[in-house]
């Protein structure tokens, strides 16, 4: 018994340091490595895709630095270590394309401004998709789906979780971790065949699963951001590694079979494959692999791959319309209620993550000029990045109040709010804003003078021509 306790101590301390290392790594690591990796990445002060002239640049510097070419190879070599890894069963190959291709959303938690700088540089493995579009890494948001539901529902109830919602699912997807290492490292300690204990009682993949769960609260966890990587969803990277790993339990499951026989086909009519569910959905879940197999369980390779390739088809097109990408009719806009407008607020207001913010105010936009008052309340915000993407989406209104709050924003503390507010200006087309904008060039901030020089381009007002023509 003396023994057994001892035993049971050492493993337990084995699976907190190994999963303490994976969380530092993962979370702490990029923090610290990217005012280094910074200072060796000579990246070009601008934001991709924002006008003609910061794209001819970024250009230029994928061009010198053959950043195009590195992309595309590694994209290339992560794909052939999950073909080979599925071929010839390597579990371990096949994984690790998984975690390489979620890698650059942890340039999530660095600072650098350029969303190839520092550690920004490992979104070079998605080049080959974002040469396509930036919207196509939004095909795998129906993912995102089950975050804003329980958010929503959560806040019916009166708690908010914007904020801590992203920790408890990080958390629970490493104390999942953390269990199915503890279970998996005393079976190996006991030589059995089939670990059916503890946490593997209620999931066949404890460890995958943790994973899975993990990652998720990953991209949307708090933290500094690059430009132009705001608008780059990690949603499509996720699905694509989950459905992976999720291959990776399958092939695991074959092996099993062959290994332990029927002690593992009697764990497997008993337990679920990742968690549990209720049995309609098992069977819904179920339903392609009934119908094109005529089987329970799957028993080759080819099946599984069909069964993985079938659901992810369905995830992305699921996708395309969940963020609007697909549709079969013209986007005339959102209609949302008083109380729908005060929850997406009150969203916007308690999050830290960009994507739910942008979400909302897009929706908020799409509403029309309902929205205005909804909108103006934001601008008072503490936070600098809702003031700065508020200001952005202002620009879609021609309401002398917006002007009003527009130009006074062009006197914001943050320079960000300032530019933004002189864009919107510029679109909106407001010669009301002129003279501020004139005055704007007398601004410190180098970019300031820029913005408002391309605001006073597009209102096309002589008073900017007799201006420049003075000074």
């Amino acid at each position: 018994m003396q023994t057994s306790w001892k035993i049971t101590l050492t493993l337990t301390l084995l699976a907190l340091i190994f999963t303490a290392g994976l969380t530092f790594t993962a979370i702490e690591l990029p923090k610290l490595a990217d005012p280094y990796l910074s200072k060796l990445v000579n990246s070009p002060g601008l934001a991709t895709g924002q006008d003609y002239e910061n794209e001819y640049k970024t250009q230029l510097y994928f061009k010198e630095y053959n950043l195009r070419l590195i992309g595309y190879v590694s994209l290339g070599v992560i794909l052939i270590l999950i073909i080979v890894g599925f071929i010839l069963n390597k579990k371990g190959l096949t994984s690790s394309a998984a975690i390489l291709l979620f890698l650059p959303v942890f340039g999530h938690f660095a600072a650098t401004m350029f969303f190839l700088g520092g550690l920004a540089f490992l979104r070079v493995l998605w080049l080959p998709f974002l040469d396509a579009s930036f919207d196509i890494m939004k095909l795998g948001d129906i993912v995102l789906l089950p975050y804003h539901k329980l958010l929503d529902w959560s806040a019916s109830l009166g708690i908010y979780l914007y904020r801590p919602l992203p920790f408890i699912i990080t958390g629970l997807g490493i104390f999942i971790f953390v269990l199915g290492t503890l279970a998996w490292f005393h079976s190996k300690i006991r030589k059995k065949k089939v670990t059916d204990f503890w946490l593997y009682r209620f999931s066949r993949h404890p460890q995958y699963l943790g994973w899975i769960i993990w990652s998720y609260g990953i991209m949307f966890l708090p933290g500094s951001n690059m430009k132009r990587s705001y608008s780059i969803s990690s949603s499509l990277p996720w699905l694509l590694s989950t459905m992976i790993i999720i291959g990776v339990a399958l092939f695991e499951e074959l092996r099993m079979k062959k290994k332990a026989g029927e002690e593992y086909k009697l764990y497997q009519q008993r337990t679920p494959f990742l968690f549990p569910l209720p049995k309609f959905v098992t069977n819904l879940l179920k339903t392609p692999q009934r119908l094109f197999f005529k089987k329970k369980y799957f028993e080759r390779k080819r099946e599984m791959l069909t069964f993985l390739a079938l659901y992810t088809v369905i995830f992305i097109v699921l996708s395309g319309f969940y963020s609007g990408l697909i549709s079969f009719t013209k986007d005339e806009g959102v209609s949302l209620s008083s109380q729908e407008m005060e929850k997406i607020v009150e969203r916007i207001k308690t999050t830290h993550s960009r994507l739910v913010i942008r979400d909302g105010l897009s929706k908020l936009t799409r509403s029309g000029e309902a929205a205005i008052q909804p909108l103006l309340s934001l601008v008072e915000e503490e936070s600098p990045i809702i003031r700065w993407y508020t200001a952005d989406s202002l620009g879609s209104f021609q309401s002398k109040e917006v002007i009003d709050v527009l130009i006074e924003l062009l006197h914001d503390p943050e320079v960000q709010v300032r530019n933004a507010a002189a864009g919107s200006l510029g679109r909106i087309k407001a010669e009301e804003a002129v003279l501020p904008l004139i005055d704007a060039f007398k601004d410190p901030a180098r970019d300031m003078g820029v913005s408002a020089a391309r605001a006073l381009a597009s209102i096309g007002d002589l008073r900017a021509v007799e201006h420049s023509q003075r000074h």
